[in-house]
């Protein structure tokens, strides 16, 4: 009781009575595709427009619309995160009411928002889906685990996160084959990724370089690096040093760890596919996702829009938030009242 009337105080009393028992996917998806973040307002099919506001959701939910910051540590200056759902379980559950209790059922209730795949997105990583904003490193990154965790076995390519890419960029001509090996260890080894990728026709390398998302994808049926970017990235009729070096950084990497011996990335053609394009400054992330989607090795396997960036990225929350492999799923869905 005394830990229900701490939450009570904190004005989030709203939550302990929520007596919702059914999650309706098919209205959470509904409901985000037709709500304007812009302009805090659900747009009807009928043209009717019903503002939304914070004010709104704390008189229905019982919640406060303002408040503090809670300073959580970046979860770089750490070996590992600083919570997951199973710390803050256990915290609500041990914990005597106090600061600290306060902290991580605030954090528990919103703070993570999908938790799957040993990796987790907070409500501030999330929120880069909104428009007109460049999509977190942390989105693309879990997009690439539940790729890998959706294929059939054996995997017919695997896509790598995001900061494998800074690792090979990092790498010195004069890096010894240990120091490379230490260093590529977790994206390489069967240990970490679950599977070799002796049965793999493609490699997907999501790079971010200069304020720009592209992927660099290893076609290896074809021994071409097909080098996937929503803007050009070719100087003149060469492409980008940028690109060669990651494949000379590839080599090593692999060769240090004795995989794909026969493969040579960097003597590999680098071509530049003639693909969709963006027209603004800040989609290139969610088209860098919907290449790793849909590319097959030779063309986009299926359509994608421009127009449609808006959409898609709506759609990519739903598909996060309700993944059946999303530990947090249920809590997140319950506190929205779904």
């Amino acid at each position: 009781m005394d830990k229900k009337n701490a939450i009570s105080d904190m004005r989030f009393g709203g939550l302990l009575q929520l007596g919702c028992k059914e999650l309706r996917y098919e209205l959470i998806t509904w409901i985000v595709a037709n709500y304007d973040i812009g302009y805090h307002r659900l747009c009807m099919e009928t043209k009717v427009a019903v503002p939304v506001t914070p004010k709104d959701v704390r008189e229905v939910l019982g919640i406060p619309d303002n408040g503090v910051d809670i300073l959580i540590y970046n979860r770089r200056g750490t070996p590992n995160r600083t919570y997951d759902i199973k710390i803050l379980e256990a915290n609500l559950r041990d914990l005597p009411v106090g600061e600290e209790f306060m902290k991580s059922f605030l954090i528990f209730t919103f703070e993570i928002l999908c938790e799957m795949h040993d990796t987790y997105i907070t409500q501030d990583e999330l929120s880069s889906l909104n428009g007109g904003r460049w999509v977190n490193s942390a989105i693309i990154g879990v997009v690439c685990r539940m790729m890998n965790a959706e294929q059939a076995i054996p995997p017919r390519a695997h896509y790598f996160d995001p900061s494998f890419s800074v690792v090979l960029a990092s790498l010195t001509g004069k890096a010894k084959k240990h120091e490379i090996r230490e260093r590529c260890r977790m994206f390489l080894h069967a240990e970490f990724v679950g599977h070799d990728f002796s049965s793999c026709d493609m490699l997907f390398f999501p790079v971010y370089d200069n304020n720009h998302w592209h992927v660099h994808m290893v076609n290896i049926p074809a021994s071409r690096v097909e080098i996937l970017s929503s803007l050009p990235l070719r100087r003149g009729n060469r492409i980008s040093a940028i690109s060669r070096r990651l494949s000379n950084a590839l080599d090593k990497a692999f060769h240090a760890h004795g995989m794909l011996r026969r493969l040579e990335v960097s003597k590999f053609q680098h071509v530049q596919p003639q693909i969709v394009q963006q027209l603004n400054g800040y989609d290139c992330g969610m088209f860098a996702i919907k290449y790793i989607e849909h590319w097959n090795g030779a063309t986009l396997a299926h359509s994608i829009a421009e127009d449609k960036m808006h959409l898609y990225r709506l759609r990519l929350v739903v598909s996060l938030v309700t993944n059946a492999a999303n530990n947090a799923r249920d809590k997140v869905l319950k506190a929205c009242r779904i």
